[in-house]
């Protein structure tokens, strides 16, 4: 893959969108990736818990090829949501399942939501009842 960055500084942030930076200047790294799946049969993982996707505005893409994933290994998400399209596709992913969804910031208490949007607040937990239970959400 490739990560973009702007140059020249010490920047907390890159991304594989290349337009994120508003068409200035920037420098490109080649970085090695590797799919979760190979990841998890190679160092014969047995189970996730929690996956954490940051990935700016890529992630339906994400949670699309984490599909048999999410039926096997029941991970709970920390993921930050870009755009409402992906939202939207995202709770289509998970309609058939019982994962609840949680919109999280560094100010309130996580607050249960039926839809994932991109408005104030960009950060979700996606997580099994089970887990909202255990860390006394519901």
């Amino acid at each position: 893959a490739v990560m973009y960055a702007l140059p020249d500084t010490i920047n907390y942030m890159t991304s594989i969108n290349k337009n994120r930076y508003n068409n200035k200047k920037v420098s490109e790294t080649i970085v090695p990736t590797v799919t979760l799946s190979s990841f998890i049969k190679r160092n014969q993982i047995e189970k996730v818990d929690l996956i954490k996707i940051d990935v700016e505005e890529h992630e339906y893409e994400v949670f699309e090829g984490l599909g048999h994933l999410i039926e096997s290994m029941r991970p709970d998400f920390l993921v930050e949501i870009i755009g409402d399209e992906n939202g939207k596709n995202i709770k289509k992913l998970f309609a058939n399942t019982d994962y609840i969804f949680f919109v999280i910031d560094e100010i309130n208490q996580p607050q249960m939501v039926n839809n994932i949007l991109d408005k104030e607040h960009h950060n979700y937990l996606i997580c099994l009842p089970e887990t909202a239970k255990k860390i006394n959400l519901i």
